[in-house]
């Protein structure tokens, strides 16, 4: 009985050092995705076009509070 326990602790320690592998090798894979220059040009663009997308919607919110203003020193 004794070598039962022995052997789920051998499966146990090669099923961790087979995951820890695959863990570097998707870690090592998304580094180089990251790197690849269509993904930096992508992201750029993105980035950029959220940036955008923030000041457009700033200023919509401060147009509408000055027409909501606009609006209430005319019916007063």
């Amino acid at each position: 009985m004794a070598s039962k326990p022995r052997k789920a602790l051998a499966m146990a320690h090669l099923h961790t050092a087979d995951l820890v592998a695959q863990a570097v090798n998707a870690a090592q894979r998304a580094n180089c995705v990251r790197q690849d220059p269509a993904v930096v040009k992508a992201a750029k663009q993105a980035l950029g076009d959220i940036a955008r997308a923030g000041n457009s919607t700033t200023e919509l919110l401060f147009e509408t509070r000055d027409a909501w203003q606009r609006l209430d020193r005319r019916h007063r």
